[in-house]
């Protein structure tokens, strides 16, 4: 699961229509203030857009946390490892070299309209774009509700083993008890639970 701000762009292949950004080389293309992090969003305009272990990790060395694409992506499990995630439509086996033309444009992405710094929340499920009159709060919110959790209930239930039911369900209250005060202390009310 992971909330950003997005990044778009569309890319292309057409050394024609665009002959200054293909130099025949593997340059890559990122704009400087990819370096915020958050989502990639990118929408091709040819046939095949294909993210890979190498621009993952490049990506992600850039603060970028996953792509949306209607294209293809390819290296799964090495995106994986380097903390990269994706939603693509579909899974490939090539190689093609693209570029960005347009950046800071709005985009659609799974009939999805993208617009930049769009408040984007993911999982493995999907993704929602959050309209702009309900962004403001709501990264600090969901940053900070996320990490209560971590703290408090799923951390006493991944301590959980070699314990008796009753230890555990003791642990998981006192672990919803904390969750809930510091909901409160932070927001005036309970939370979720």
């Amino acid at each position: 699961m992971e909330t950003g701000l997005s990044n778009c762009c569309i890319e292309t292949r057409d050394q024609e229509a665009f002959p200054r950004l293909f130099d025949g080389g593997t340059a890559v293309n990122i704009r400087s203030d990819m370096a915020r992090g958050g989502f990639c969003c990118q929408i091709k305009n040819y046939e095949w857009r294909i993210l890979s272990e190498v621009n993952a990790n490049v990506h992600r060395a850039f603060g970028c946390v996953g792509t949306i694409t209607d294209g293809a992506i390819r290296d799964v499990d090495e995106m994986c490892n380097a903390g990269f995630k994706a939603i693509a439509r579909r899974l490939c086996v090539g190689h093609a070299y693209t570029t960005p033309v347009e950046w800071g444009c709005e985009v659609d992405v799974f009939g999805c309209r993208v617009r930049e710094d769009a408040l984007i929340h993911a999982d493995k499920h999907g993704f929602l774009v959050t309209p702009e009159e309900d962004q403001k709060g709501l990264y600090e919110a969901a940053c900070f509700m996320d990490a209560n959790e971590c703290r408090t209930i799923i951390g006493a239930a991944r301590a959980s083993s070699g314990k008796t039911h009753n230890q555990i369900l003791q642990e998981l209250n006192q672990a919803v008890e904390e969750f809930t005060r510091n909901a409160a202390e932070k927001y005036g009310r309970k939370g979720e639970l």
